[in-house]
């Protein structure tokens, strides 16, 4: 399962620097920033109740916060990932 989520977080922040909007790559310490936040805001109950029902849901909520654009293109058309995130493996 860690391996699962660790390979799902490198494949989002990766996607992260490849979209980003701004003129230089974005650096780890920026990702973390924005990382933290997102997590907060899912602790916070921002994201909403499904994102705190589990381990796997908080990290899909904590990566659509951090790309929304990568998210969609990535997780979100993949069914094998919509399977996992729905908890059928």
């Amino acid at each position: 399962m860690a391996k699962f989520i660790t390979l799902f977080v490198i494949r989002g922040f990766l996607c992260l620097t490849t979209f980003a909007k701004l003129p230089r790559p974005i650096t780890d310490y920026e990702v973390k920033e924005k990382k933290d936040a997102c997590y907060a805001d899912i602790e916070s109950g921002l994201w909403g109740w499904e994102c705190k029902s589990s381990m796997i849901a908080k990290e899909n909520c904590a990566l659509k916060c951090l790309s929304p654009i990568c998210y969609s293109l990535i997780y979100e058309s993949d069914p094998d990932i919509n399977r996992r995130k729905s908890g059928w493996c």
